[in-house]
């Protein structure tokens, strides 16, 4: 990623937010459809289903998975509603910000090597 993108931190972040947010609910979304496509007949999941399942389940970390399947009482209770969506808004921010500075870092080390020296 170029170098101005990363200084302009919070526009870096919302990219990769919105990014991660478009991922995290497409792959929900397909899960949900192919597995009521697959109500009726009873038949097993394929393996396009599990690995999307299981991609789907590692985006849903640190914030999202946990609460849904160890705490289903406290997000129904305190996520109420429109309320949620917020777990995976932050979620998906906490995505955001965790890609921002790899590619900060990256982009440091890069500098570091062209300028010969080594942090």
């Amino acid at each position: 990623m170029h170098l101005k993108v990363l200084k302009n931190k919070p526009w870096t972040i919302g990219i990769l937010t919105a990014i991660h947010a478009f991922f995290s609910v497409g792959l929900m979304v397909f899960t949900f459809t192919a597995g009521m496509d697959r109500f009726d007949t009873g038949a097993s999941p394929t393996p396009i289903e599990k690995s999307a399942v299981f991609v789907s389940n590692v985006l849903f970390w640190p914030i999202v998975y946990p609460l849904t399947h160890w705490a289903p009482f406290f997000i129904r209770k305190v996520f109420g509603g429109l309320f949620g969506y917020l777990p995976m808004v932050v979620n998906s921010l906490l995505w955001g910000a965790g890609g921002w500075w790899l590619l900060k870092q990256r982009s440091n080390k890069k500098r570091s090597l062209a300028a010969g020296t080594d942090n």
